[in-house]
Formats: C-alpha cells, sequence, structure tokens
C-alpha cells in the first residue's frame, strides 16, 4: 500500500487510512479505537493517489481531509460532519501531491505538469496557477510562517503564493523523483526524501545556498518521514527525523548543525522493540506502518508509531532521546498509548462519554434522522447486525471497476514508462551537470556507465553549452587511459557532435585537446579498407560455394510408366477388332476379283448385270 495514503494530523491523535478500494477509516491514537469509516458513492472508481490533512492549532474539530485521485480530480471531506464539502479539479493527469493553504480555504495540487493549481475549499472553483517543476511536481508542503510552498520533483523550488513566482531553488542530490517534503515547526528546516534511494536529507531554509546541511544513508528505501526540532535549555537545537521504509523499518536520524568552523553532527539509529506491542499479534506484530512527531514545546517533543496491521493498528508512544537532547542508542522503550496516562481534556459538543465522535450528517436531522440514529445504536449494540450492516458492492459495481482497473492498468503502464524514461533522462542531466561543476570524477564515471541511447542523446542536448568542454575532456582522459574503452564513449562523443558541434568548433585549439580521440580513432579504422575488401571476397566465395553445393535441379521430369493389365487386354481386343475388319476387306476384294474373272471367261463384260443382258435382247428383237 502506498505510504501516501495513511497521514497523522499535526498533534499525532489521530490516524487517516486510505484503502485500495477508497474507503476512509479514522483511527484514535489515544485510545486505540476506529473513530469512524467514510466512502464517497462511487468509492470504487476514486482510486485514491495522495492526501492531506488540515487541522486547526485550536479547538476539537478533526478539520478537512484532501484526498488527490489518479483520474485528476480532488475530493475535500469534513471530518467533523462526514461529507465531502467541494470537489477540485476535471478529468486529466493523476494528482501526485495535495496540500491545504490560507489557513485551510485553499488547496493546492499538483501532478505531472508543470503548474500548480490553487482551488477555493468551499467552492471547489480554481482560483490561480503556480510556476511549479517543468517536469511536474511528486511532493509538497505549506511554509508555516511564510506565504510559500515548497514543491519538489528532479529539484526542489520554493513558490510564493501572492506573486507565483520562484523565491529560491534547491539541489535535491539525488538521481529520482522525491518522494517526501515535510517541514520543522519554525520553518527553517525541510527533510526531503526521493524515490528509490536509501538517502534522506535535511536543508536549512535559514542558510543560503542550495546544498543539504546533512545528507542521512539508511538501510532501506524511505516512503515517508517526519520531522521535528529540539531544543533543551542551555543545549544546541537539533534536528530530528523519523524515516519509515517500504520493509516497515523506522529509521530515526539526528543531526546537530555546526555552531562554528566544523560540520555538523549526525547520527542514525534503527528504532526496535524488545517485544511485540501489546495487542498486536502475528508476523507483522512489531511491523511500523506510520509514525509522527508532536512538538509539545521548544524542548518536548512525542513520537508516536502506528505498529501491527492497518486493520486493526497498535499505537505506542516512543522516549528517544536523553536530557541532554541526544539521539538514545536504543530507543527500545515504548508505552502502549490506551489513554489511561492522559490528562482528561475538555469535551467537544459533538464528543460522546466515551471519548468517540458523533458525525452529524445531513440525513440526520429530524424525526427520519432520530430514527436512523436509533437503527445505528441497535447495529452497534449487536456484533452481527454490525457485520451484516456493511455494504458490499454489487456485482455490476463490481464488473464496472474491473473494466475501469484493465482500461487504467494499460494507460498508467505506457504512462509509467514515458515517466521512467523522462525522469531518467532529467536526473542524468542534473547528477552529470553537478559532477562537472564539482569536479567529483567518480560522479562523472558514474553517469557514463550509462548506456541507454535515448538516455545518453537527451542529457547531452539538455547539457549547458559552458560543461561541454569539461566533459569532453574528462572523455579524453579516459580514453587516453585506456583506449579499449572507445566503445563504451562513443555514444557519448556522437551526442556531443550531434548537439554541439558549432560550440566545438568555436573553441580555440579544440584539435589539440581532442587529438587523443583522433589518434584513437585512426588506429581503429587504419585497417577497415583491407577488413572491407576481404569481407567482400569472402562473401564472394562463399554464395559461390554455396551455389554449387545445391543439386541442380531438372526442367522436366520423364517416368517411364508400364502399363496397368486392363490397359493391356483392352489394347489386344482392339488390335483384335482391326486385324479381323482388315481380313473381311481382304476377303471381299478377292471374291470381287474372282467374280469378274468369271464373266471373262463367259463373254459377260465385266460390271453387267441380269437386266443389262435383259435390254440387250429385246433392242435385238
Amino acid at each position: 500500500m502506498d505510504r501516501r495514503l495513511r497521514i497523522f494530523d499535526g498533534n499525532a491523535r489521530n490516524l487517516a487510512v486510505l484503502s485500495a478500494d477508497s474507503r476512509i477509516r479514522v483511527w484514535d491514537a489515544v485510545r486505540g479505537k476506529l473513530r469512524f469509516a467514510l466512502a464517497e458513492k462511487e468509492h470504487f472508481l476514486k482510486q485514491y493517489s495522495c492526501t492531506a490533512w488540515f487541522r486547526p492549532a485550536k479547538g476539537t474539530k478533526l478539520g478537512l481531509l484532501a484526498c488527490g485521485s489518479r483520474s485528476g480530480t480532488s475530493s475535500v471531506w469534513d471530518l467533523q460532519r462526514g461529507v465531502v464539502v467541494s470537489t477540485c479539479g476535471e478529468a486529466g493527469q493523476e494528482v501526485t501531491a495535495v496540500a491545504f493553504a490560507k489557513n485551510g480555504t485553499q488547496l493546492l495540487t499538483a501532478s505531472r505538469e508543470k503548474e500548480i493549481c490553487v482551488y477555493d475549499v468551499k467552492s471547489g472553483q480554481l482560483l490561480q496557477t503556480l510556476a511549479g517543476l517543468k517536469s511536474g511536481g511528486s511532493a509538497m508542503c505549506i511554509h508555516p510562517h511564510q506565504d510559500a510552498v515548497v514543491v519538489g520533483g528532479v529539484n526542489i523550488r520554493v513558490v510564493s503564493l501572492e506573486s507565483g513566482k520562484k523565491i529560491r531553488s534547491l539541489v535535491a542530490g539525488q538521481a529520482s523523483r522525491v518522494s517526501a517534503l515535510v517541514l520543522s515547526s519554525n520553518g527553517r528546516y525541510l527533510g526531503v526524501a526521493a524515490e528509490a534511494s536509501r538517502d534522506v536529507s535535511v536543508f536549512d531554509l535559514s542558510r543560503k545556498g542550495k546544498e543539504a546541511l546533512a545528507t542521512f544513508s539508511l538501510g532501506d528505501v524511505p516512503d515517508s518521514i517526519a520531522l521535528a526540532t529540539l531544543a533543551p535549555p542551555g543545549k544546541e537545537e537539533s534536528v530530528f527525523v523519523a524515516a519509515t521504509t517500504s520493509t516497515s523499518k523506522c529509521f530515526l536520524c539526528q543531526v546537530i548543525p555546526a555552531q562554528g568552523d566544523g560540520g555538523p553532527s549526525q547520527r542514525v539509529v534503527l528504532l526496535g522493540s524488545s517485544s511485540s506491542p501489546r495487542g498486536a499479534t502475528g508476523a507483522d506484530a512489531a511491523a511500523v506502518r506510520a509514525a509522527s512527531f508532536e512538538q509539545v514545546a521548544d524542548d518536548r517533543v512525542r513520537l508516536v508509531l502506528a505498529l501491527g496491521s492497518l486493520e486493526a493498528p497498535v499505537f505506542e508512544e516512543v522516549s528517544f532521546y536523553d536530557a541532554e537532547g541526544k539521539l538514545l542508542d536504543q530507543c527500545t522503550s515504548t508505552t502502549a498509548l490506551n489513554g489511561s496516562n492522559d490528562a482528561p481534556r475538555p469535551r467537544a459538543k459533538n464528543q460522546q462519554a466515551n471519548g468517540e465522535y458523533h458525525v452529524v450528517a445531513a440525513s440526520q436531522q429530524g424525526k427520519r434522522g432520530r430514527e436512523q440514529e436509533a437503527s445505528e445504536k441497535e447495529v452497534a449494540a449487536d456484533p452481527k447486525r454490525q457485520k451484516s450492516a456493511e455494504p458490499e458492492p454489487t456485482l455490476g459495481e463490481r464488473l464496472k471497476v474491473l473494466r475501469e482497473e484493465l482500461a487504467q492498468r494499460s494507460a498508467s503502464e505506457n504512462e509509467q514508462q514515458r515517466r521512467k524514461q523522462t525522469a531518467a533522462e532529467e536526473s542524468l542531466q542534473s547528477v552529470l551537470t553537478q559532477a562537472l561543476k564539482s569536479s567529483d570524477r567518480k560522479l562523472v564515471e558514474l553517469c557514463l556507465q550509462t548506456t541507454d541511447s535515448g538516455v545518453i542523446d537527451a542529457t547531452i542536448k539538455r547539457l549547458s553549452a559552458s560543461l561541454v568542454l569539461p566533459f569532453l575532456q574528462e572523455v579524453v582522459n579516459r580514453l587516453e587511459r585506456r583506449p579499449a574503452r572507445l566503445p563504451e564513449l562513443c555514444p557519448w562523443l556522437q551526442a556531443v557532435m550531434t548537439h554541439h558541434t558549432s560550440y566545438v568548433l568555436s573553441v580555440p585549439a579544440v584539435h589539440e585537446k581532442l587529438a587523443v580521440v583522433h589518434q584513437v580513432l585512426e588506429e581503429r579504422t587504419r585497417t577497415l579498407h583491407s577488413l572491407m575488401s576481404i569481407s567482400g571476397r569472402l562473401d564472394l566465395i562463399l554464395s559461390q560455394a554455396r551455389a554449387s553445393a545445391e543439386p541442380v535441379q531438372p526442367l522436366v521430369d520423364y517416368e517411364d510408366v508400364e502399363p496397368d493389365d486392363e490397359m493391356e487386354d483392352a489394347e489386344d481386343d482392339d488390335d483384335d477388332e482391326g486385324d479381323a475388319e482388315e481380313m473381311e476387306e481382304e476377303g471381299d476384294e478377292a471374291s470381287n476379283k474372282m467374280g469378274v474373272g468369271n464373266d471373262l471367261e463367259n463373254g459377260k463384260p465385266h460390271g453387267r448385270g441380269a437386266e443389262d443382258e435383259d435390254e440387250d435382247e429385246d433392242e435385238d428383237e
């Protein structure tokens, strides 16, 4: 679960947990009980992505809770009444950070776009836009004493809420986007954590410059941080940072700013517990789900942890510093918060005798409201009815949610891939610029390990022209020591020549500075012509060998097939019939010849019949 979806209020008395189906559960950290659960009408489609809590400094009201969503809108909840007072923004890019300003009357939202949007909480209308970061903001926090907002992305920028202009910039010093920002109660110190980075940085905003006051390297990647200051009487002021990690661990860090020529002193301690907290069971009994400080006074700070499962968390207060304000070596003395050690506090108008808050909704007014309230009391008294009263989603709602998730999953994967590519390009350019300005050879070498041609091209394209020559000198020095690294460094040289050719040609005596590159390239390409000639001849020989090895296919195939017995019998019958006919013809011819001969012998002309003879006799008479 995203750590941005769990948040303590300002005095660490309540914890709000946003579930995966966009339900909100508010826990009482003092008594360890669930206050209430909230959900919008179509909460399955909301998909909350970030949250912010505004609670008035005075009074007992729970205040406002803002929930940004992946669809681009932000819902503002009035926790005292249990209703959504407004919905800010329109459907679009995912809301990555939200923050309250102007004593809870304005809501600021950030996304992957450059601008920061400012909305009116009551009406939900857009009031103005502020100049953010080019790659968008991923974390925000409001300055407690100045009319300004701190927005973090690839870098960090402080922007005025009045003019909307940049006040100052800070160098995050991370290779990825900022994931968490938090300011101390006095507004002097700023804590920063980044994605996929084990470092936590602390900035002193009262000093000039962009560098961090101290940087802590933790054992795991932090995803949420809390910050507080402590100034015991007669002692130096120190800064404490509580960082919870993705592996449910908590690291405590302390930095004491330098009071002279020496640098700041800093310590890191992994928070542990000798036994499982009371009320927590299972494998996640000692897992730290959230941590928050309460600045009681300048010389007193409370640290509250949420342990165990988020379905039923256990809250404990930890003693982590000694009388001199120094961080303890082993912060294992924990006290379960169950309300027995708390002094009695004035009860709110809607607070019951057991400390629970009764949320009055608009539908619970009048006769129908009283009937509904009585029914709710009966359900609360019966555990079986309490379980059955939980509304279950219908099959239509589940199918609708499934379709939306499948559609958004494909879009989010493409968007995430594009964001990672953009973040990698911008972050590498920032790291390379910092390394060249500080002449950090190790950091330059780390940048040169990148092999992605797209990232290399975009990094060199964004590189300032004044840093092109120092970068070329670093590459030339490495080639001079190890010419075999030419294939590795060639993409960087090609990108420089593609985007900064005009500047390189304008540098005086550039041929002397690039002589090593020319020499290495000449040695590498000296035998290229001969190799290409040999390659062509080998290709010709191989093609001829393949052609001779292949069998020649004839144009026509002739097969001498023996006739079948039936066909032979038919042919024999045909031959016999033909012979008989010939014999008959020969017999007729022979008989005709014999008849002619007899007629000649008897004095009868050939070819004359009996009728001719009769005619001759008649003529004679």
